[in-house]
């Protein structure tokens, strides 16, 4: 895989989780996490978490966002 491939990924990855949180649909948050585990990143301690907690750190997320 080169770099413009690698970059490719995480763009499509990015605009998924965007189109995701402006739904803010945690369900989604965490099914995309998962397809994506190389991505997530940080992200990827959401999948363990109960959807209430999971819905905290997407609410953080598109906090983050906004700053």
């Amino acid at each position: 895989m080169d770099e413009l491939e690698i970059e490719k990924g995480y763009a499509n990855f990015h605009r998924k989780l965007n189109h995701i949180l402006r739904h803010k649909d945690v369900k989604g948050f965490k099914a995309h996490l998962a397809a994506h585990p190389m991505q997530a990143g940080r992200l990827s301690h959401c999948l363990g978490l109960s959807n209430e907690l999971a819905e905290v750190e997407m609410y953080k997320v598109i906090w983050s966002a906004l700053r």
